[in-house]
């Protein structure tokens, strides 16, 4: 029996290679014929990573369409080790611990059930297990802690990592909750051999191509829908294991859920004609520039449709411009012997980006007059934060700003926002100067 499961996962592992290799080579051929899609990040160490963990992570799901498989969770743990390297590679370390304390020890625990259940079910000799849904009870459980999860990534994503470009966005916050919940317990619920985990399997691959979509990420929403086709092959060859008397909450649907549906077929209607996107005109009125003073340490040349927000308690700020939603912050730090760090933190931060920017460029500056220095970065795609920059006297004085949109990065519909910011952010560097 174990040979018949171990060939049955490879044979999957092979198909999934064949697939995966059939997809890249029609992305590829698309990016020849659309080069401006750019589709395919060879140079992005991350997203090579994410090639064969997608690979592994499809044989994971076609081998465990079979209930009594167990064999497939081998892959399923490889397919989260090289996971959580990728995360760790884009700066994500919150995914990377989530897939080595919860996930990995999730799919080791579904190997040791799944095995000791083929034993007690009579292994070579009784049919396979026959998969069940949830009971009502254990249902509404998981559906409370399915909303605290999405509640609980919420308030972390938002609060907790404040300075990230995605912080921000609450649709990108929301439906990264629903993948991490969703996700958590479709892993969950595989343990014990229940449908429900396909439920969950089919809400995360929703939610990635919605998540992809608020960013404009071709190449993964071609992926998650690859996903969303695979997890429901499998759900529905579970389903057809499934007997009537194991349908727990869903039985008492089933009627009623048929009632419903017969008036929706029999009715009729013109077809909704979707309306094409369109982006908010920005009428930004003319420009006019004062000389501003922060704390008799520093002084620039200020737009006159900036608002500064202080903080008394530290020497951060901020030029808030309220029509385009988006601010500019600000740290001060005297130097005390290390500016060689700050330097490296502030560049270091701008990478953590490298994920989600398509490019970033880096422009050096010096005043030699005023005594000023710094490194201007210009990042390209769709990323919440355009504009990240510090300036120095190399003695004394260090200061570091950033540049962020508080709303969802889409290159075009922000691109006037930008272009208007950048002319802002260049007067301020070329009239900056240190005071002490």
């Amino acid at each position: 029996m174990q040979n018949e499961l171990i060939r049955q996962t490879l044979k999957n592992v092979l198909l999934s290679t064949l697939i995966f290799g059939c997809l890249m080579l029609l992305l590829w051929l698309v990016e020849l014929l659309f080069p401006s899609l750019e589709l395919l990040k060879w140079s992005d160490a991350a997203w090579c990573v994410g090639i064969p963990a997608s690979v592994v992570g499809v044989a994971y799901i076609l081998t465990i369409r079979d209930p009594r498989n167990y064999m497939g969770f081998y892959p399923g743990i490889l397919m989260s080790v090289l996971l959580a390297v990728q995360f760790f590679l884009q700066g994500n370390y919150d995914l990377t611990l989530l897939y080595i304390v919860v996930f990995i020890p999730f799919l080791v625990l579904s190997i040791i059930n799944w095995k000791k259940g083929n034993e007690q079910e009579g292994g070579e000799e009784n049919k396979a297990f026959e998969p069940e849904f949830l009971s009502v009870k254990q249902k509404l459980v998981s559906a409370l802690v399915f909303v605290a999860i999405v509640a609980v990534d919420y308030v972390v994503v938002t609060y907790a990592f404040g300075d990230d470009g995605q912080s921000s966005s609450v649709a990108l916050n929301i439906v990264g909750g629903l993948m991490i919940a969703s996700s958590v317990l479709a892993n969950f619920w595989l343990i014990y051999r229940r449908m429900d985990a396909w439920v969950y399997w089919v809400i995360y691959s929703i939610s990635g191509m919605v998540f992809y979509i608020l960013l404009s990420n071709l190449f993964s929403i071609v992926l998650f829908l690859f996903f969303l086709v695979v997890n429901s092959s499998a759900g529905i060859s579970w389903w057809r294991l499934t007997p009537k008397k194991n349908m727990g909450w869903l039985k008492p649907f089933l009627g009623c859920g048929l009632m419903l549906l017969l008036p929706l077929l029999c009715s009729c209607g013109k077809p909704v004609q979707p309306k094409p996107y369109g982006y908010f005109r920005l009428n930004i009125p003319d420009t006019s520039y004062t000389k501003y003073t922060y704390r008799d340490v520093c002084e620039f040349m200020k737009s006159d449709n900036a608002v500064v927000e202080l903080r008394e308690d530290s020497n951060w700020f901020n030029l808030s411009y309220e029509m385009l939603s988006a601010r500019i912050h600000l740290s001060y730090r005297p130097l005390r012997g290390d500016l060689r760090e700050l330097s490296d933190d502030a560049h270091e931060f701008v990478f953590k980006h490298a994920g989600k920017a398509s490019a970033i460029n880096e422009q050096g500056y010096s005043n030699a007059e005023k005594r000023v220095w710094g490194v201007l970065y210009e990042l390209e795609g769709n990323i919440a934060s355009p504009y990240q920059f510090y300036l120095t006297d190399s003695t004394k004085h260090f200061l570091r700003a950033s540049v962020y949109f508080e709303t969802i990065p889409n290159q075009d519909s922000l691109q006037p926002a930008v272009d208007y910011i950048q002319t802002d952010v260049r007067r301020m560097i070329e009239s900056f100067s240190f005071l002490r």
